[in-house]
């Protein structure tokens, strides 16, 4: 499938295959290539890799983390014999999130299969049908990668990157003013405009777990509409990549060798294009943060590719909010229960409603979560000063 490396999620499962008695005839000729309607599945291609999946059981996964280091001390330089009086402070929180339930399908016909005689021409059928619904999976699973859920409510979506790393709020950036952002994040803001600031069992807002708070900064601009040639939001851009921890390839072997694979940066296609020009024009200047290498846009290494999800993306006043997100892959992982992530079912008969129809279901049992919101990433978007 162009573009999706969607069969990574499959590597260290037993999976079902329909037609496994002809799949041995299997004919070179008859791959199929699907044009896919995104330009990039981070979803996939990252968060899903088979090595990366953490396989659990039950419906509910819960973790402990420590997040008040600023308790009663535990350490400190002393004289000797001089006495100490050890006290313990409760400084761990419980995370705690949902598995998810994703079920896709694809079906083919009595009269298909009929038409088709001979393995060759019936796996050719098949892989068609197959690559269809695996590209609607695919399409499904990103964008909800980039949403939040669409209410409190909502038990069926995914907790996607807005809902760890929200964009800057009204009142974060009237606090901000034209100063840089940082680890402020609380609100985030559910599909249909409610708000909490706890996020997966942890109260962001209470300040003994400040460490809980995501990076967030607004652009120097009151809309980013303008060129991004100020050197303001380069400095904002680079700050952000520092204060997230984000290494930078030293040379062409380190940026070679794959240990920067998981810093990524995501924006929108107006704001890349931007990038882009001031990385250009400015190579002897802001070019030394802001850089284009090998065609691509980069900060400090970290190359910025394009989101068609974040062109949508709106601030308060609903004006587009143009989210440049850094983000750091190895602290994102996706947690599935054991047997039951992407695992085929089928075929199954459509009933009497479709006798002649065999529908083969895909389920996908999971949920993308962090255990370290503080250095997953962050986010820099518009948002009108007040």
């Amino acid at each position: 499938m162009a573009g999706v490396s969607f069969d990574r999620a499959l590597e260290s499962q037993d999976v079902i295959d329909l037609l496994k008695c002809v799949h041995n005839n299997f004919p070179t000729k008859s791959t199929v290539d699907v044009l896919t309607e995104l330009h990039m599945y981070p979803a996939i291609n990252k968060l899903m890799k088979a090595n990366r999946v953490n396989l659990v059981g039950g419906t509910m996964v819960e973790q402990t983390v420590i997040l008040d280091n600023n308790g009663t001390a535990q350490a400190r330089f002393v004289r000797p014999y001089e006495r100490i009086t050890p006290s313990t402070s409760d400084v761990a929180a419980k995370m705690s999130y949902p598995l998810r339930l994703l079920t896709g399908w694809w079906a083919i016909s009595k009269d298909e299969i009929l038409a088709c005689r001979g393995p060759e021409a019936l796996v050719n059928i098949r892989n068609k049908n197959k690559a269809v619904g695996q590209a609607n999976m695919a399409n499904l699973i990103e964008q909800r990668f980039w949403k939040c859920p669409d209410s409190s409510t909502d038990d069926v979506n995914w907790y996607g990157i807005p809902y760890y790393l929200p964009l800057i709020s009204t009142t974060n950036a009237a606090d901000a003013t034209k100063e840089a952002g940082g680890h402020n994040g609380t609100t985030i803001t559910y599909g249909d405009g409610n708000t909490t600031t706890t996020c997966i069992g942890i109260d962001a807002s209470a300040e003994r777990y400040k460490l809980w708070r995501s990076y967030q900064a607004r652009w120097y601009h009151d809309s980013p509409d303008v060129d991004f040639s100020d050197p303001e939001d380069v400095n904002r851009v680079v700050d952000m990549k520092m204060q997230l921890r984000f290494e930078t390839p030293a040379n062409a072997t380190e940026w070679t060798s794959g240990q920067f694979d998981d810093y990524q940066g995501y924006t929108t296609r107006k704001m890349l294009l931007r990038m882009n020009y001031a990385a250009r024009v400015n190579n002897d200047s802001l070019g030394a943060d802001l850089a284009k290498f090998a065609g691509q846009v980069v900060i400090g290494g970290v190359p910025v590719r394009w989101i068609e999800a974040l062109d949508s993306f709106v601030n308060s006043d609903g004006d587009p909010a143009h989210p440049l997100y850094l983000i750091n892959h190895s602290y994102l992982q996706m947690t599935a229960r054991e047997g039951d992530y992407f695992v085929e079912d089928g075929p199954k008969d459509g009933g009497p409603e479709q006798h002649r129809v065999y529908t083969t279901l895909i389920d996908v049992t999971g949920m993308p979560a962090t255990d370290n919101r503080r250095y997953l990433g962050g986010v820099i978007s518009a948002e009108p000063m007040t």
